[in-house]
């Protein structure tokens, strides 16, 4: 058991920082979208995609998604969206049609496309429950993102910080725990 945990621990710290250029350019670009300035915000994630030979965690290609389409950059936009379609199963119906920034891309027919390719079988959705589990990913989300500014270099003690940010994302992490499971055991 000692042996799956150190493997586990060190496959999560080589996963979660294999670009440190990545991860700074990155931070930059997330507190640009948080501000709401999205033209920086679109320029910083390019640079940081461009840096990781146009790779990019699932929830940044997101988060530019966003911002261009914020700033009206609609082909860009589509452009993340449907690279995390194809590329991953990180979108999910529900959030997406719901998301303020895409209704510039609505009238365009590559979202009919894109809605397609992440509901196939045209299912309908509670959106009432669809709205409460993205906030639970939100709340799961913002700690763990949050880590990315306050981490020191491999090696060093955590700061107090990184240890703060860790016991509210537990906190978080068992509320979220009860109310997904009292959701599963309501709808299944």
């Amino acid at each position: 058991m000692r042996h799956l945990i150190i493997i586990v621990l060190f496959g999560a710290s080589t996963a979660y920082g294999q670009n440190p250029q990545y991860d700074s350019v990155k931070s930059i670009a997330q507190t640009h979208f948080e501000t709401g300035d999205f033209k920086q915000a679109v320029a910083e994630y390019h640079t940081a995609f461009k840096i990781w030979g146009d790779k990019g965690y699932a929830h940044d290609r997101y988060n530019a998604a966003i911002a261009n389409a914020a700033i009206g950059q609609i082909d860009s936009a589509f452009f993340h969206l449907f690279r995390l379609a194809d590329k991953t199963k990180f979108l999910e119906y529900p959030v997406i049609i719901n998301e303020k920034h895409f209704e510039t891309l609505k009238s365009d027919r590559r979202w009919s496309a894109l809605l397609l390719k992440l509901n196939p079988r045209n299912e309908k959705y509670n959106d009432s429950l669809a709205q409460v589990l993205s906030t639970i990913r939100e709340k799961d989300q913002k700690y763990r993102h949050m880590l990315d500014a306050v981490r020191r270099p491999y090696g060093e003690e955590p700061s107090d910080s990184f240890k703060s940010i860790l016991r509210t994302m537990a906190y978080t992490d068992s509320m979220n725990l009860i109310l997904v499971s009292s959701i599963i055991d309501q709808f299944g």
